[in-house]
């Protein structure tokens, strides 16, 4: 939902060291390079293998090529390109990332072919191939909407804004390297233009859609949330979205168990409330067992699949851990715990690797491996501390769950009359927020994928975005998440940056939390108010939201 965060905190350290001494320069230009390029093709990953990256130093003048080779299978980026971007400021990032994004795309989307962003050296062997291809202007247009579009995407998913750039960039560059606003073989300047502003009004719809799907995930709208997913899987087949997709799933089938069969805190979500509601359910009998079967197949297949794509993927055998635990197979669980705490060590994250402990401790303590598991738990208390100590709880009080689940459930959130409001903006004003917002429409699929269209705004301090479903199950969801850039407090004074004991010294305990690779949704029912928990134990951000049946 707030990928652009993290790439603000990058955007400034790297353009700081733009301004390095002359002899270090071309060195750090590769790093800079390589490492956007690395953190765009792991979110752009699949099956195949990704490119070769080279960075081309200026000679004589600058070099002002960006391309793919499909004949050796590489992605070419010329310095004077890297140069152009870094001119742009705090946007350099940004722009570098559009760059590469796009020669991605080429790839991913099997154009077969390698159109250079620049053409001023119209000598070169590259530009010589591209001719030889004598594909049609219309194709080559086609092509580069493709890569102008899912090039974007593949930027926004690995944490870069380059939306706003594409236009601003192509000026520049035509300018820079002095070329014609017609290239023979090439769109024109002003075509290439119009492919940015309708790729950019197509990726903020689908963006809205991904925000919000992992918005109605984590506010336990299961059935919302998998339609949205599924539109995203059929525009964009990406990992994370299958990987989202499968922990809807999984979610859905947790509140169908018995209470006494739940024992362990599962980093899908802890919901006392839904679960205690499923237990007094009489009659379901083997039709419950089947749907919540089904629903862990089908979560497993979606987590298989995220695998399949990226084998690296550390996020899908954390989860893969627990289904094959909540399925019954304890041992192969605990073993695909072990590969999950290896994938995930990788990523340097704290939340995701202290999820990966809390899998494998779950696994092991179903296994009877109590001492084991305690170890498991201790070991995910720096990177989820609320999760790791409920799960040493239960592992030290046989039945933990099962009572808590049997009692009236106490919430211990702190009432307040205080309302909620981002930048003076509340969920009840979003009629008047988002008046004049395209609609993204998200067609019916069967009786548990309804109709849905989402509507999204973007401020300077927040997102609006609203959920409305037109079709059985009806609803409506709205939701105002804070921007990197806002500067205002919640309503008990939590700033961005605040420490999650601040939170709860605030609001008390949460009603539930949902784990993410990288943050913790801290949920409070009562306050409608969401807090992200990064892996620092601090606010990333918060959500505060309204929902109609």
């Amino acid at each position: 939902m707030n990928r652009g965060i993290l790439m603000l905190c990058v955007v400034f350290s790297a353009y700081v060291g733009w301004a390095k001494p002359n002899a270090a320069k071309k060195e750090y230009k590769l790093k800079v390079s390589k490492a956007v390029y690395d953190r765009i093709a792991q979110t752009a990953k699949d099956s195949r293998k990704q490119p070769t990256f080279n960075f081309i130093y200026n000679y004589a003048k600058p070099y002002y090529n960006a391309y793919y080779d499909p004949s050796n299978n590489t992605i070419n980026l010329g310095e004077g390109i890297y140069d152009l971007c870094a001119g742009f400021g705090e946007d350099s990032l940004n722009a570098l990332a559009m760059v590469l994004g796009h020669e991605l795309a080429h790839f991913y989307k099997d154009h077969g072919w390698g159109m250079a962003f620049g053409t001023a050296n119209e000598d070169l062997e590259v530009a010589s191939k591209i001719y030889k291809l004598k594909l049609t202007s219309e194709r080559k247009t086609e092509c580069e909407a493709q890569a102008d579009y899912y090039g974007g995407l593949f930027a926004y998913m690995a944490g870069y804004k380059s939306l706003d750039v594409g236009p601003k960039f192509f000026k520049e560059l035509y300018t820079a390297a002095a070329l014609p606003a017609v290239t023979n073989g090439y769109p024109t300047l002003q075509e290439r233009m119009k492919i940015g502003a309708n790729s950019k009004k197509k990726l903020e719809k689908l963006i809205a859609v991904f925000e919000a799907a992992n918005l109605l995930n984590a506010t336990d709208d299961f059935e919302r949330a998998a339609s949205c997913y599924d539109h995203i899987i059929s525009v964009f087949p990406s990992r994370e979205v299958y990987n989202n997709a499968g922990v809807s799933l999984a979610r859905e089938a947790l509140k169908l168990f018995d209470v006494e069969k739940i024992k362990f805190a599962y980093p899908f979500t802890m919901d006392l409330d839904t679960r205690m509601d499923n237990a007094g359910q009489k009659g379901l009998g083997e039709d419950r067992d089947e749907k919540m079967k089904r629903l862990l197949t089908e979560a497993k297949d979606m987590f298989n699949t995220a695998i399949t794509m990226d084998p690296e993927y550390a996020p899908a055998y954390v989860n893969l851990t627990m289904v094959n635990d909540l399925l019954g197979d304890h041992e192969l669980a605990a073993g695909m715990g072990s590969k999950a705490i290896t994938m995930s060590q990788a990523y340097g994250l704290q939340v995701l690797l202290a999820n990966a402990y809390i899998a494998k401790g779950i696994a092991l303590a179903n296994s009877g491996k109590s001492n084991e598991a305690k170890d498991a738990f201790n070991k995910a208390k720096d990177g989820n501390k609320l999760m790791a100590e409920l799960n040493l709880n239960a592992i030290t009080t046989p039945g933990f769950f099962a009572r808590l689940f049997g009692q009236p459930k106490k919430s211990e959130e702190k009432i307040s009359s205080m309302e909620e409001t981002i930048a003076e903006t509340e969920p009840g004003l979003m009629d008047a927020i988002l008046e004049g917002a395209e609609e993204m429409e998200i067609k019916r699929q069967s009786d548990k994928r309804p109709a849905i269209r989402i509507y999204s705004r973007h401020e300077e301090s927040y997102t609006a975005i609203k959920v409305k479903t037109y079709s059985y199950p009806k609803g409506l969801d709205n939701f105002i998440v804070t921007t990197p850039f806002y500067k205002g407090k919640s309503g008990r004074g939590i700033t961005i940056g605040a420490k999650a004991a601040q939170v709860k010294e605030q609001y008390g305990s949460p009603t539930r939390t949902v784990a993410g690779a990288q943050k913790t949704f801290y949920i409070y029912e009562k306050a409608k108010i969401i807090f992200l928990i990064d892996g620092s134990d601090k606010v990333d951000s918060w959500v505060i939201y309204a929902k109609e049946n």
